[in-house]
Formats: structure tokens, C-alpha cells, sequence
């Protein structure tokens, strides 16, 4: 609701700060997904030891370490890489309508500059125009006499 008072190119920059913020945490969320891989490759490395010197009860304990991991469901490398994949998009999108807006208030910046010109212009003609006709009309009224 407040964005839409904003200015465009505010408006851009915006989109396109959340969009980057957007794409950073997708990006934190693999790096955390990852390590939790890593957690249970190495939960599973030093449970392996324990069963081959046949110690079930910490091979159990082991177990249930890992059990804590699989309860947070994580998600599928095709997922993550759909998810940044299209963070990444709309990030990119978003920054090139930032650019393009940038460019269309530069845009709009040189032509008011352009109109302000031909104001000052006719401004100076009309000035000049109405110190000639009055110097005419000085001329006129002196050759009437």
C-alpha cells in the first residue's frame, strides 16, 4: 500500500533490494541444507565405526541423533535449485526495470531541462520583441509630431 505512493524509480529500487534479500536467504537456506548433509554424512561415518565393533546401543544413540535431522524434512535438490533459479530471475528482472526506470527519469530530467530552455528562449524573444516595437512605436510617434 505504501509502495504505491512512492516514486517509480523508488518503487524500482525497492523491488529490487527485495528481490536480491529474497535470493540471498534461498541461497542461506542451501548453505544451511547443506550443512546439515555434511552433519549427517559425519553422524553416519562415527555410527558406522560403532557397528562394526558391534556397540548397538550407541549405534541406537546415533540413531536418534539423526532422527532430529530427518524431522526437519529437507528439501530436494531439484527444489532448491527451482527455488534459486527463479530468486535469481526475479532478482535480474528486477534490477533491469530499476535500470530502465533510472533511465527513463534521466530521460525526464533532459526534457524538462529542454523545456526550460525554450521557455527561457521565448522568454528573451519576447523581451527583445517588446523592447523593438517599443523603439518602433518611439520612432512612429516621433515622425507623426
Amino acid at each position: 500500500a505504501l509502495m504505491d505512493y512512492l516514486p517509480p524509480l523508488e518503487k524500482a529500487e525497492k523491488a529490487a533490494e527485495r528481490a536480491k534479500t529474497e535470493y540471498e536467504e534461498i541461497k542461506a537456506y542451501k548453505d544451511k541444507v547443506a550443512a546439515q548433509i555434511k552433519m549427517l554424512e559425519d553422524l553416519f561415518k562415527q555410527a558406522d565405526t560403532f557397528v562394526q565393533s558391534s556397540n548397538y546401543s550407541v549405534v541406537a544413540a546415533y540413531f536418534l541423533e539423526s532422527e532430529n535431522y530427518f524431522n526437519e524434512s529437507l528439501p530436494t535438490a531439484d527444489w532448491l535449485k527451482n527455488e534459486l533459479t527463479s530468486k535469481l530471475k526475479a532478482w535480474i528482472q528486477s534490477e533491469k526495470a530499476r535500470f530502465e526506470q533510472h533511465l527513463a527519469s534521466l530521460n525526464e530530467a533532459a526534457h524538462l531541462a529542454e523545456l526550460k530552455q525554450q521557455v527561457t528562449n521565448a522568454k528573451e524573444e519576447y523581451e527583445s520583441f517588446k523592447a523593438n516595437r517599443r523603439d518602433q512605436f518611439i520612432l512612429e510617434a516621433q515622425y507623426i509630431e
